[in-house]
């Protein structure tokens, strides 16, 4: 009798629930799949005796933490791409700019009102923090569903602030409570650094977004970063550490045929290193995401403006990406 394999949509049609939720029953019951190029495909008979079953409730996963611990990887275009993808899906979402050299707000803060303007210097995320402010006067509005909490220069400065704090780890995760009731999805944009700051926006975090270019030292940052998780996960501090997944997005650039191969072969590597059970948390390699540098304009202002090429590559991309059910 031959076996039917069934894909991941085609299994969730079948129970009739949406895929993250099949995802999760799949893992409960371990249920075993096997790969055909990325596909996963799963024997029907194992997914039909998923019916009826139920899972316990699971904590919203709301906050999404975009790093790397090397720069230029594209961080903040991520997080302004995946906002907008979201409040085209009707979402109310809330951007954080935890880089102390916060290019996010440089860029918003253009447009935002005369009086917002001026409340980026008292109302931000040290503000927040520091517990100066309260949310609601901190999340300055770009749209409807489109908020942001500015960032400030003195956050590289967050071990020395804080050095007297206990528990400083916990204190971006405390301050973004209040972020829960109100936004679909909180996303926090960080620093190459893993200083205070950036492991306070870890602790905050339910889900890690890890953008790595076709470079072996990105490779290796993304290696660091997981090592960093796994020591919080084996230390004191783990009941207060909520990540459940860490999405490697690699980045690919458009070049010459020698670069492209260079690039296929860091892929491939990428995908050897994250694929089993080597991390204690959950490790998913993502659809690569086109990234054009040789876009003849100034890149900075390339990044955000929706008539652009760089858009166009960018959010073409992470749509296919983030509405495929993987996150």
């Amino acid at each position: 009798m031959n076996k039917e394999y069934i894909n991941h949509k085609q299994a969730s049609t079948i129970l009739d629930i949406n895929e993250k939720t099949l995802t999760r029953m799949i893992m409960e019951k371990q249920i075993p799949c096997t790969k055909k190029g990325r596909e996963k495909l799963y024997l029907k008979t194992d997914i039909e005796s998923l019916k009826g079953v139920s899972l316990p409730e699971m904590p919203e996963q709301k906050i999404i933490v975009v790093h790397s611990g090397k720069g230029g990887t594209g961080k903040t275009t991520i997080c302004n791409y995946l906002a907008k993808i979201m409040t085209n899906q009707n979402l109310n979402v809330l951007v954080v700019d935890a880089d102390p050299q916060h290019y996010f707000t440089r860029f918003w803060g253009n447009h935002l009102n005369e009086e917002d303007k001026e409340k980026i210097k008292t109302h931000n995320l040290l503000s927040l923090i520091e517990g100066e402010k309260k949310l609601v006067k901190c999340a300055l509005p770009i749209t409807d569903r489109f908020h942001f909490v500015p960032g400030n220069r003195k956050l590289e400065h967050y071990d020395s602030l804080f050095a007297n704090s206990y528990g400083r780890e916990l204190k971006m995760k405390k301050a973004l409570t209040p972020a829960l009731a109100k936004y679909d999805y909180v996303i926090i944009d960080t620093s190459p650094s893993q200083g205070g700051v950036t492991i306070a926006a870890l602790f905050a975090a339910h889900i890690l977004i890890c953008p790595i270019d076709p470079e072996v030292d990105s490779l290796d940052s993304a290696i660091e970063l997981t090592k960093s998780i796994d020591a919080i996960k084996k230390s004191e501090m783990n009941s207060h550490f909520n990540l459940s997944k860490l999405y490697i997005l690699p980045i690919k650039q458009k070049e010459g045929l020698f670069r492209n191969t260079f690039q296929k072969e860091v892929l491939q590597e990428i995908n050897s290193v994250f694929e089993g059970d080597n991390f204690s948390t959950e490790v998913q390699v993502l659809k690569p995401v086109l990234d054009d540098k040789n876009i003849p304009q100034e890149r900075w202002q390339g990044i955000f403006k929706e008539n652009t090429k760089a858009f166009t590559n960018h959010y073409d991309s992470l749509k296919e990406v983030f509405q495929d059910g993987e996150i």
